[in-house]
């Protein structure tokens, strides 16, 4: 459903054009402000500012403050999801970090 909205499916991507991608996923959906990626050499770096899922990712963060080491919540995840269809592969995530409205991961690829 998310892909539909998106206009062309993620696997179409290549990494060189994650961030067009993401910037689809969120202009597409309107779920969030912004998704920003930072491809390092070593791990990805991708900051989500949350715009409709804010209040779910807030959540998350305190009820569960767990989840997002592991899936992250249901909008994180929507992108994590993407990233792994643009670049192909399994990503896992290292660490993550609540800003308060944005959720910044760094993610391994697998």
């Amino acid at each position: 459903m998310v892909e539909e909205r998106t206009g062309r499916p993620f696997s179409e991507d290549t990494p060189s054009s994650a961030q067009e991608a993401l910037e689809r996923l969120s202009k597409g959906t309107g779920l969030f402000k912004a998704i920003r990626v930072r491809d390092k050499e070593g791990p990805l770096e991708v900051t989500i500012d949350h715009s409709r899922m804010l209040g779910s990712c807030s959540l998350a963060w305190s009820e569960h403050p767990r989840l997002h080491e592991r899936t992250g919540c249901v909008g994180c995840s929507a992108v994590l999801c993407a990233m792994a269809r643009v670049h192909k592969r399994p990503l896992r995530i290292v660490s993550v970090k609540d800003g308060k409205g944005s959720v910044t991961y760094e993610l391994e690829r697998v």
